[in-house]
């Protein structure tokens, strides 16, 4: 893993090596928490690219150096998170996962079909800000509950 200090706002090139090696119930053979995780990680790929798409859309609105540079880092971020889910989806399809249709409606929710203009952009900004504060929420909680 390498990581690169932007603006304060850490971007870290992390890299989980996964595939056929993987056990199917990876977390110590626990199938509800791996399940749990599986499931959680179709919902990424989709969610960080619709992230990356509506800041991207205010990216030249921003005019402070140093917020300019925290955008560019959290892109990066979420293009490395992109990358590793995935990774991860497509050896969940490996070990014979039916996650196409999780994915594809996840898809289509971010599109968010009845919205256009600026509209859209500000409704997609916001939904970013909330959605990262949940998982930011749910990180917390996974990473210091001793019983997941």
């Amino acid at each position: 893993m390498t990581t690169t200090e932007v603006s304060g706002f850490p971007v870290r090139d992390v890299e989980f090596s996964v595939g056929d090696h993987t056990p199917r119930y990876w977390h110590s053979g626990r199938r509800a928490v791996t399940l749990f995780f599986n499931n959680l990680s179709t919902l990424f790929p989709h969610g960080e690219r619709f992230f990356i798409r509506s800041v991207a859309k205010y990216r030249k609105q921003v005019r402070d150096p140093s917020l300019l540079s925290e955008v560019k880092a959290f892109t990066s971020q979420e293009a490395i998170h992109t990358r590793e889910h995935q990774a991860y989806n497509d050896m969940l399809r490996a070990q014979g996962f039916d996650i196409d249709a999780i994915e594809e409606t996840v898809a289509r929710l971010l599109r968010l079909p009845k919205l256009t203009g600026p509209l859209r952009n500000r409704v997609s900004l916001a939904a970013t800000a909330a959605l990262e504060h949940w998982t930011g929420l749910l990180a917390h909680f996974v990473l210091t509950d001793s019983s997941v």
